[in-house]
């Protein structure tokens, strides 16, 4: 047994004595069961579950390859917390306490490992795992081995172990500082675990457990029907929220799309337009504005209307513009000859959205002209290109689908008003029911977008080399009539299509507006240089919004404490003394407090900060910069898919590492690609002249 430093006991394998494991058997038993449906299968749980996490040392300068192996793998179990060194002692305590409780395929108990597809990777070689169900290749959500279900606390709460420690009320043992921990040093099986080092191990698996046990209680769960995932709660509220209205059930079998229309939406599908206007990229800026708009997608959920009808096709698909004024379309369309307007703002067409193109002048995978472009697109795209690009008069158009515009039905839009205005009172009240609040709010999106037929992952087990293998849809019309016969499915696919699109309209009417003062854009918000002229605009774009929920019949305003909140409208979220883009997602800055903040995606907010900062900050925000391994905070993940495990001496120890992953820190290079360069270089010569 090791003390924590904080007084608590660390239990070791010599520690699990057949008594104890007697009674951890005998308490689980009499801890209640509850039925629940997985894969099919009828299934009784244990009302109780435990936690587990694993520690693992990475091998990289002795071996061709880097090879990483768990030195501890602990659990929580009925209040004891238990390390064992290798996944044979971990085995061997499963081994017998599913015997005493007579677990199989058809009674489970519950484990919980946050970050599932890690362990997992660790685990397969030493178990045999069946029932894989995987979101993406090596995205394990849920797993089955020998009469215990692994499910991924990550999935489920979409947090990290520290913020959801931290975040839930009452929680006893939060996350530790990794950093104190040094995940760098090489521990082995036989390594002694310091006191300090057990406190970090202890609080990992007794913290979640807190966690999810927190979960279950508070949203009046059990085990057997908590969600798997964290849109799972989400879509539970919307789907209660839509079965108070029969009628919904109807309009959705009635709107069912077949596999064309189904196939066009898909490709319709586009997220956010993020970008940094090719004028300004690269360049150190004064005196920005950042105006947001607030929560963008709940906001055009509720205001703005959507395809309510069947998608049917009109005879003539080139007889198109005289629709596009008035319903909602699916176009499948090409343009020749197309050139934007103007290069002094942000392109609308990204080039990952078009399924045809010749000849081709990009701006950093957006379009600013091509001899020949097609694309599945909404109305509302169409008038966007319209107004920003230049094209031949003859547009080709395939394939036009057509809906009625309407509003949501009202039972999801009171939802989402509801869920605003308990958002909006909650902030300074009850800071976990507010975040709680602030997420589902938030998450509401994810399920109007959620694939109907999603190809699946097979996990291939006992062989070398990557177990995982993508499985294509055969039949997309049986699974879209699957989709629609079952009386749980209630949201239609088109809607989370034109969510998107209402959004990126909103959007474009400030990048339009704006124009060359127009910066760098994300989503739902807008980077610019300050002005009245600028400042203006957003209100009159807020009259625009304030008249669209006047029309669309629900109040969107929630007066708190003397002041009135409304949905939708932007708002400035700041004001940059100093701004530099060097391309989407990737940003720094300088505040009003003059500190320097940096956005780039796949670098860590804090730790390169830091380093830059002490480097020089702004001065070297720029291309050819690098950020070393330990300040980057970005990783390389290294797959050893090994069926079998194997014995490998590490100073002078023989341990035995099967399947694993190791993580390797890596280093970070500021850049832009060389067409980008070029063109940056010829708008600044224009610029000049």
């Amino acid at each position: 047994m090791i003390k924590t430093a904080r007084g608590e006991q660390l239990l070791e394998t010599k520690d699990v004595t057949d008594s104890l494991l007697d009674k951890i058997a005998f308490d689980l038993g009499f801890s209640g069961s509850f039925y629940g449906s997985r894969s099919g299968k009828r299934i009784k749980y244990l009302a109780d579950f435990f936690t587990m996490d694993i520690e693992s040392s990475t091998i990289n300068k002795r071996t061709k390859e880097p090879i990483a192996f768990a030195y501890t793998i602990t659990v929580y179990i009925n209040g004891y917390a238990i390390m064992f060194r290798t996944w044979r002692e971990y085995g061997d305590f499963l081994s017998r306490l599913t015997g005493l409780l007579g677990l199989d395929e058809w009674h489970r108990l519950v484990c919980y490992i946050h970050n599932l597809p890690y362990e997992f990777q660790f685990m397969r070689s030493f178990f045999h795992i069946e029932e894989v169900f995987a979101t993406q290749k090596r995205k394990v959500v849920k797993c089955l081995a020998d009469g215990i279900e692994y499910r991924c606390s990550y999935k489920m709460t979409n947090m990290s172990l520290d913020k959801l420690t931290s975040s839930l009320p009452g929680i006893q043992h939060g996350k530790l500082d990794g950093d104190d921990f040094d995940y760098t040093k090489l521990r082995l099986p036989s390594t002694k675990i310091t006191p300090n080092e057990a406190d970090y191990i202890f609080n990992d698996v007794v913290g979640l457990y807190e966690c999810v046990k927190f979960k279950l209680h508070s949203d009046n769960y059990n085990i057997a029907t908590i969600p798997l995932t964290s849109t799972g709660f989400v879509r539970n509220k919307l789907r209660r929220a839509m079965n108070e209205n029969p009628e919904n059930r109807q309009n959705l079998k009635a709107c069912q799309l077949d596999q064309l229309t189904y196939g066009l939406l898909r490709e319709a599908r586009r997220g956010g337009n993020t970008h940094c206007s090719p004028v300004w990229s690269c360049k150190l800026l004064d005196d920005l504005i950042s105006m947001d708009m607030s929560s963008a997608y709940p906001a055009v959920m509720i205001q703005c209307k959507f395809p309510s009808t069947k998608f049917i096709p009109i005879k003539n698909p080139q007889e198109f513009e005289k629709y596009v004024e008035t319903k909602a379309c699916i176009l499948d369309i090409t343009f020749t000859n197309i050139c934007v307007k103007t290069v002094k703002t942000v392109p609308y067409i990204a080039k990952a959205k078009c399924t045809q193109l010749r000849n081709i002048d990009g701006d950093n995978g957006r379009v600013l002209s091509a001899d020949k472009l097609s694309m599945v697109i909404t109305d509302i795209d169409y008038k966007i290109i319209r107004d920003t690009y230049d094209f031949d008069d003859y547009v080709e158009c395939r394939y036009c689908y057509i809906s009625d515009y309407d509003y949501l039905p009202m039972e999801l839009r009171l939802l989402l008003r509801k869920q605003y205005e308990e958002k909006t009172t909650l902030k300074d009240k009850d800071e976990y029911l507010y975040m709680k609040k602030k997420n589902e709010f938030n998450a509401n999106f994810g399920c109007m977008l959620t694939d109907i037929c999603q190809d699946s992952v097979e996990y291939l087990s006992d062989i070398d080399g990557d177990p995982f293998k993508s499985v294509k849809i055969k039949d997309y019309t049986a699974t879209l009539e699957k989709y629609y016969r079952n009386p749980s499915s209630f949201l239609q696919y088109q809607h989370g299509v034109w969510v998107t699109a209402h959004c990126r309209n909103r959007l474009q009417k400030a990048i339009q507006g704006l124009g060359r003062d127009m910066v760098y854009c994300d989503t739902d918000s807008a980077k610019f240089f300050d002005s009245p002229v600028n400042r203006l605009l957003f209100d009159k774009l807020n009259d625009e919004i304030k008249q669209q929920i006047a029309d669309c019949g629900i109040d969107c305003s929630v007066e708190y404490k003397g002041k009135t909140y409304t949905l939708g409208l932007w708002e400035q979220d700041a004001h940059y003394k100093e701004f530099k883009s060097l391309g989407a997602k990737k940003y720094a800055y300088i505040d009003d407090d003059d500190k320097f903040h940096i956005t780039v995606a796949g670098l860590s907010k804090s730790k390169a900060r830091d380093y830059l900062e002490k480097k020089g900050g702004m001065k070297v925000f720029k291309p050819g910069t690098k950020v070393p391994p330990k300040h980057s905070g970005r990783t390389v993940a290294h797959y050893n898919d090994w069926a079998e495990p194997r014995l490998i001496e590490v100073k002078g120890e023989l341990v035995e590492v099967g399947a694993n992953v190791a993580i390797i820190d890596d280093t970070y290079t500021f850049g832009i690609t060389e067409d980008y360069e070029y063109l940056l270089i010829g708008i600044g010569e224009a610029e000049i002249w």
